[in-house]
C-alpha cells in the first residue's frame, strides 16, 4: 500500500474483489483495506471469466494492471473493518479509498527488450542475497518492465484480444 501510494499507481497486478472484504487474510500482515473506484471502461481481468478452472470465484476477483494512475484518501476504519484479522489476528492497519485517474502509460520503447525478464532474475536474486544488483541489468530489466507495461496496456485496451488472449492461452 505505502509504495502504490507513494508512486500513485499500481505498481504490480493487483487483486481486488467485486465483492467487499473477506472476514480474515490469514496470508498477510498488517492488512490496508483499499476499496478501488474505476472507471466502467477501466482495462482489468475478470478471473472467474478469464480461467476456465478457477477455485475461487466466490471472491469475485478482479486483477489490475500495473500502471494504473491512483489518488488514495484514507479513511476511518468502521467498527464492522476492525473485525477484519490478519495473519497474527489484528484488525487492519487503515482503510482507503483509490480512485483510478486514468490508465495511459507513456513509453518510447517500441519493442520488449531481449533477456529483460532473465536480467529482473539477476536483480531480484541479487538483492535477495543482500547484494547491489548490477546496474546493467537493472536498466534492461526497467526497460523491459515498461515496454511489458505498455503491451499489458495496450492489449487490455482492446476487449476482442483480450477475450482472444485468454480463450487460447487458459
Amino acid at each position: 500500500y505505502q509504495i502504490m501510494k507513494q508512486a500513485g499507481k499500481t505498481i504490480s497486478f493487483t487483486s481486488t474483489s467485486t465483492d467487499g472484504f473477506l472476514k480474515a487474510y490469514r496470508d498477510r500482515i498488517g492488512i490496508v483495506l483499499m476499496r478501488f473506484s474505476l472507471p466502467e471502461n477501466m482495462p482489468c481481468i475478470v478471473m472467474k471469466d478469464a480461467l476456465r478452472c478457477y477455485a475461487k470465484a466466490e471472491e469475485a476477483e478482479v486483477l489490475l494492471p500495473p500502471g494504473v494512475f491512483l489518488h488514495f484518501e484514507e479513511i476511518k476504519l468502521c467498527e464492522e473493518e476492525m473485525q477484519i484479522t490478519d495473519a497474527e489476528g489484528k484488525p487492519p492497519v487503515l482503510s482507503c479509498h483509490a480512485t483510478a485517474k486514468n490508465t495511459d502509460i507513456q513509453t518510447d520503447i517500441s519493442e520488449i527488450p531481449q533477456n529483460g525478464a532473465l536480467a529482473g532474475q539477476r536483480v531480484y536474486r541479487a538483492l535477495q542475497s543482500g547484494n547491489l544488483p548490477e546496474l546493467s541489468d537493472i536498466q534492461l530489466y526497467t526497460a523491459w518492465k515498461a515496454a511489458f507495461i505498455q503491451q499489458i496496456m495496450t492489449s487490455f485496451s482492446k476487449k476482442e484480444q483480450n477475450e482472444d488472449f485468454f480463450a487460447k492461452n487458459y
